[in-house]
């Protein structure tokens, strides 16, 4: 035999070696752990593995050559055998997959849809919301009842919850936290007796609005299927951290000014326009009560809090079905009302939120049916706070560009508030 074909074959047989010691692993792993063997078959394959480890212990390379394409086979038919089906393999996958986002939905973070007006600016109708469910704490799957806390609802954050009264998702801003004193007059908050300041950013700003009950009109106003336009103002504030814009009607500019000017003066320039415009002394006594409401801002049902109108023992809000002492808070005088000769806004009586409860409002601060109504909300109806935007949609546009072609954006995508984070 040559040199050359005496190093060939010397390759060859560690190559067996390598095979035979890797089957003698691969083959005792298969009978300890219970494969699916007829008795003949373990038996046999049991005898020509403990055959080839005798033959790799000892260096046997012709009984090695041997066993090792009876043992690999043996091993294969052993594989295809317990081989899983191809829909088995695919049925597998989607239920893990369909486990860990049912896991991930019930305790890390679930989607949301905005269904109404109340959070404008922030939050706009048709947007989707992904809800972070841990930082509050973890509770057990549809129920209210929380493995662990981890934190309370800061002042300001904006936090998913069911509604105390009738058990809907509802989505709006912390503004006071318990033992927080709320109240609000002449559309102004107070919180623990301090000012919460807004600054006027746009005058005039128009938002799109959807009624759910003519969402199958096919044309209202300047939209479609039920969307139509509102006029507001548009004012920047900040609550705890956050620094968020809020929504006022149209004449909220002019009622802050006349705030702003105090009631002998706004009194005074209202009795000089109403005189220009014609109007007799009399009739112009006679609307002190309009320009009381005007000054006031009781335009709007929300603008009072708590209402003067109601008696101290009931102006604490609640749920008008089942109300219970824990939830309703109360409210406490801290100065007579005002002389009716020279009205004011200053605070007079407000709302003490409970203990494990906290008080929301909307954004939209004069189209939100919030705790000023129904009173605050309990932790363990708070769900999670808001994180970001994954997908929003809106009225659908239409119209000609500058250049005469048809814009149609047949989605109704907002993709410049795809991604945005809610603060």
């Amino acid at each position: 035999m040559s040199t050359a074909v005496a190093a060939r074959a010397t390759r060859l047989d560690r190559r067996v070696k390598r095979e035979a010691r890797a089957l003698v692993k691969e083959g005792g792993k298969a009978l300890r752990g219970g494969a699916k063997l007829g008795g003949g078959e373990r038996a046999a394959l049991d005898k020509h593995v403990a055959e080839l480890r005798a033959a790799v212990a000892g260096d046997d390379a012709a009984a090695m050559r041997r066993l090792v394409p009876v043992i690999d086979a043996a091993l294969d038919k052993l594989a295809a055998t317990a081989r899983k089906s191809p829909i088995f393999e695919y049925a597998e996958s989607i239920g893990v997959a369909l486990a860990i986002a049912l896991m991930l939905r019930a305790f890390v973070v679930e989607a949301f849809k905005i269904p109404s007006a109340s959070m404008i600016p922030t939050m706009q109708i048709g947007d989707f919301i992904f809800v972070n469910k841990v930082m509050y704490g973890v509770r057990i799957p549809y129920t209210d009842t929380k493995l662990f806390t981890l934190r309370t609802p800061h002042r300001g954050e904006v936090v998913v919850f069911k509604q105390p009264c009738r058990g809907d998702d509802f989505i709006k801003r912390v503004v006071a936290v318990a033992g927080d004193k709320v109240e609000v007059r002449c559309n102004l908050l107070y919180v623990n007796g301090a000012l919460v300041p807004e600054t006027l950013a746009e005058p005039a700003v128009r938002y799109w609005d959807r009624d759910s009950s003519d969402a199958m009109v096919p044309h209202r106003g300047e939209g479609n299927a039920g969307w139509h336009l509102e006029d507001m103002s548009h004012f920047r504030t900040k609550v705890g951290d956050y620094a968020f814009s809020v929504y006022h009607r149209p004449d909220r500019p002019a009622a802050a000014a006349a705030i702003a000017m105090g009631w002998p003066a706004f009194w005074a320039q209202y009795q000089a326009e109403r005189a220009a415009a014609g109007v007799s002394p009399q009739d112009i006594e006679f609307e002190r009560a309009t320009a009381l409401m005007r000054f006031h801002g009781r335009d709007a049902d929300t603008a009072e809090f708590p209402r003067s109108d109601i008696d101290e023992a009931h102006a604490a809000p609640r749920c008008p079905d089942h109300p219970t002492q824990a939830s309703i808070g109360k409210v406490e005088r801290t100065a007579p009302d005002p002389d009716p000769a020279a009205p004011t806004c200053t605070p007079r009586y407000h709302y003490v939120v409970p203990p494990g409860h906290v008080f929301v409002m909307g954004d939209n601060r004069d189209n939100s049916n919030d705790s000023r109504v129904w009173g605050p909300v309990p932790l363990e109806h708070v769900k999670g706070k808001a994180m970001f935007i994954w997908l929003s949609l809106g009225p659908p546009k239409y119209g000609f560009t500058p250049n005469g072609f048809l814009h149609l954006n047949p989605f109704d995508m907002r993709y410049e508030r795809v991604g945005n984070f809610v603060h």
